[in-house]
């Protein structure tokens, strides 16, 4: 876990903004959010997982909802970044070199993407390896060290907890089920139902996350906030994602207090009643006021927040065997970014064929039924 932070996503997330801050032309633009893409996609499994196998019972919850917590941090940042900083299109950032503040800024903002890769990676080297991920590879005193060091030094609270792991691995190196064999499992009668059970349930929260519609909502979010008299929509987004930080800071302080089943069924109720309320909204306006839909707004940002964000992670991570967790989970995480890149590709056409009404209205009782 700790290597594909180091050497892989760490150098993918500095390599992609470095060919972002050089690039003159669209072709090298989408190349690096290519490679770009497939750092988040690494890191995307690796940090849940590591979070999972390294953090203790009773906090567990919390830190694994601390990593979606940072991920909206880091969004909200960008927020403000570009309040801050001039800025302009992708048309005008690849024109002539000599063009101005704006592509300036432009290309610092990508430059402090490229340290922030190259900090992960210096960072990373300092963590412990995960201990399951040793001890699944017969590495008992690598496994017990790290676990020392993961608990502060408590050699007995580390002696009692590497039993545990030694007695689930039988001491030996299960953890290798290949793409075919976590293929079998989900597939194939015949498969490993231990692991197709919970990799189904990680994929159906995968698809529900990404459908729930939650990039709609934020699409749309300008939208609501300029009806409800605010023009500045970089203003707006900041305070969407500022919103999304606190609801998500308050997950973590009842993830592991309320229970994850709990949270998601208020979350995703909570979501429905907001899409329905914004598909009211548009149907109506201008006659609504524009408060409703700023407040169904806010009502499904944060129920979003304080479940469907950040517990489909954490979940995977949890249920999933030790010896198939690696694949399955990058095969869960290949759902959910197909789906968040469905999503993405299709919500303008289904708004311009159904009207944004009629698209809210198609989430809403989606919700209801899971």
């Amino acid at each position: 876990r700790r290597g594909a932070l180091i050497y892989v996503a760490g150098p993918l997330y500095a390599g992609a903004w470095l060919l972002t801050a050089k690039a003159h032309d669209s072709g090298t633009l989408i190349a690096a959010r290519v490679v770009l893409g497939a750092g988040v996609g690494v890191c995307s499994v690796a940090v849940p997982v590591y979070i999972a196998e390294t953090a203790p019972v009773s906090l567990r919850g919390a830190l694994g909802a601390a990593n979606q917590l940072a991920v909206t941090i880091g969004i909200f940042l960008v927020y403000l970044f570009g309040l801050l900083e001039p800025h302009a299109s992708l048309s005008y950032a690849c024109g002539a070199k000599q063009e101005g503040m704006a592509r300036g800024a432009w290309r610092r903002l990508a430059l402090v993407g490229a340290f922030l890769g190259g900090a992960l990676s210096a960072v990373g080297s300092l963590l412990p390896e995960s201990p399951v991920w040793l001890q699944r590879r017969g590495r008992s005193a690598a496994a017990a060290d790290a676990l020392r060091r993961l608990r502060g030094g408590d050699a007995d609270r580390a002696a009692a907890e590497l039993a545990k792991l030694a007695d689930a691995s039988n001491g030996g190196d299960d953890e290798g089920m290949s793409v075919s064999d976590v293929a079998r499992a989900l597939f194939s009668k015949s498969g490993d139902a231990a692991v197709r059970a919970p990799l189904l349930v990680a994929m159906v929260v995968m698809v529900c996350q990404q459908f729930s519609g939650i990039n709609a909502v934020i699409f749309f979010s300008g939208t609501i906030l300029n009806s409800a008299g605010m023009a500045n929509q970089d203003l707006g987004g900041a305070i969407v994602m500022g919103i999304q930080v606190v609801a998500t800071g308050i997950s973590c302080l009842l993830m592991d207090r309320a229970g994850r089943r709990p949270l998601l069924i208020g979350s995703l109720g909570g979501m429905a009643l907001a899409a329905g309320t914004m598909s009211l909204y548009f149907a109506l306006r201008p006659a609504c006021p524009p408060w409703v839909a700023l407040g169904a707004l806010v009502v499904y940002i944060v129920s979003f927040s304080l479940g469907l964000g950040p517990i489909p992670w954490l979940l995977m991570a949890e249920i999933l065997p030790a010896r198939a967790r690696g694949v399955a989970a990058s095969a869960a995480t290949l759902l959910n970014w197909t789906c968040s890149f469905v999503v993405t590709e299709t919500f303008a056409d289904l708004v311009q064929w159904i009207e944004p009404a009629g698209a809210f209205l198609v989430l809403a009782p989606h919700r209801h039924a899971h």
